[in-house]
């Protein structure tokens, strides 16, 4: 079982509904109609993650990016001090995408944990994660990083001074059981005035997915009035976990004449 949209499925439940009451247009997916999801309400309960073995070992390789150059010339034969202070901010990205679920007509938003691996190198991401849609998308969050350092200019040397922030990645898959409660209106133009009709979301889902390979995979259970659907997909975290400065001499470049 892969992706349902339950857009697709609501449409067909309420294009029948609404024949079944006088329509005559023909096919659901010919008649024009509005789904309000308002009514309805999902909740992550429990999320599981499973890292690579690769990551477990230590994943990629560090990358070390310059995020602030300070260059200090000293034309004179003494030591000099100079203060080294800057605030700057790099992005931390979480590449989510799902392979298994359900959407809303491409949609999934739900809200699933942090990993505890991330979690504990860094709090950029928050507590937890928006998975917004069944295609890869891209959630950023910014990171500060601060320094108040002193430098020491040399004799007759230019001084340079770089601040480096070291990221690193990782990657993971998730599975999320994700519960669905309430109820679905869809508002259908029925030959020239407006129908609505409406239903539980638990009620239509066992109707609608009455087939053995949307519902005994594993993956969906219905009991009463509630749906719980597992969500599975994968996850890309790059962030900066530490921050460095580097400080090296060189010859002092040419003087400019007057």
């Amino acid at each position: 079982m892969g992706m349902t949209d339950f857009d697709a499925v609501i449409r067909g439940w309420a294009g029948r509904q609404a024949r079944t009451v006088g329509n005559t247009r023909g096919p659901s997916e010919n008649i024009p109609m509005e789904v309000d999801w308002s009514k309805v309400r999902q909740s992550t309960v429990k999320t599981t993650f499973t890292t690579p073995v690769h990551q477990q070992q230590g994943g990629g390789t560090p990358r070390s990016q310059i995020v602030f150059t300070s260059n200090y010339d000293n034309n004179t034969d003494e030591v000099q001090n100079h203060t080294f202070q800057m605030d700057r901010a790099t992005e931390a990205t979480v590449k989510t995408f799902v392979t298994k679920g359900f959407s809303k007509n491409g949609n999934v938003d739900i809200h699933i944990d942090v990993p505890q691996v991330v979690s504990d190198m860094t709090g950029g991401f928050g507590s937890d994660i928006v998975v917004a849609s069944e295609d890869q998308s891209t959630v950023k969050h910014a990171v500060s990083w601060g320094l108040n350092s002193t430098v020491k200019a040399q004799p007759n040397k230019r001084t340079i001074a770089e601040l480096r922030i070291t990221e690193i990645e990782h990657h993971c898959t998730f599975e999320a059981e994700v519960n669905i409660r309430g109820r679905v209106f869809v508002r259908v133009n029925n030959g020239g005035s407006t129908q609505v009709v409406e239903g539980d979301i638990a009620t239509i889902l066992k109707d609608e997915l009455n087939d053995a390979a949307a519902r005994n995979d594993g993956m969906v259970s219905i009991q009463g009035r509630k749906v719980t659907w597992k969500v599975a997909g994968g996850l890309r975290f790059k962030f900066g976990v530490s921050q460095d400065v580097k400080v090296k001499s060189e010859k002092l470049p040419p003087q400019l004449p007057c």
